[in-house]
């Protein structure tokens, strides 16, 4: 978190990161995608997309701030336009699923790999192997993240560091 200016992207190259993700400063300055996919590389350019489902709504909206600011931009829409602007890669984290360990938003996964060419990351949800199994089959996304799933075990979510098995 935190890249604001392209100088900050450079320095995480430097540094040796492969990838710059790059989620607030996206609405903070308007040029800053084409600037960093023009100083790093489209390739290592990585736009976050903090996605919350409107209240009462089918509709989507990107927020900033840890999901406390929102931005009034569609999730889809900003995603063509992030492709057209030079972006590499975008990570779309359902903020409502985020922790639950429910599942991923399979509905905001298709709607945004339909708006899409560009490689996708998706976080936010997932429970066990089979989501992130059913993210790929529903989806063609290109990666899928998880956090709780390698974080807690069983029904008490106790904290156990673990290694999941995947067989297709």
């Amino acid at each position: 978190g935190g890249v604001r200016t392209v100088e900050d992207a450079k320095k995480l190259v430097a540094l040796g990161a492969e990838k710059v993700a790059v989620g607030a400063g996206i609405f903070r300055s308007p040029n800053l995608v084409e600037e960093i996919a023009a100083q790093i590389g489209n390739q290592s350019m990585v736009a976050v997309l903090d996605v919350r489902k409107k209240r009462f709504r089918a509709a989507y909206e990107v927020f900033i701030q840890n999901g406390k600011e929102g931005t009034g931009r569609c999730p889809i829409e900003l995603a063509k336009d992030l492709q057209a602007r030079g972006a590499g890669e975008i990570l779309v984290n359902s903020i409502d699923n985020d922790g639950m360990m429910e599942g991923y938003d399979i509905s905001l996964a298709q709607k945004v790999r339909e708006a899409t060419t560009l490689p996708l990351i998706n976080i936010g949800g997932a429970g066990g192997t089979q989501d992130i199994v059913n993210l790929f089959k529903e989806t063609r996304y290109t990666a899928a993240a998880a956090g709780s799933l390698f974080v807690y075990k069983g029904k008490f979510k106790a904290v156990l560091i673990n290694y999941r098995t995947f067989c297709t």
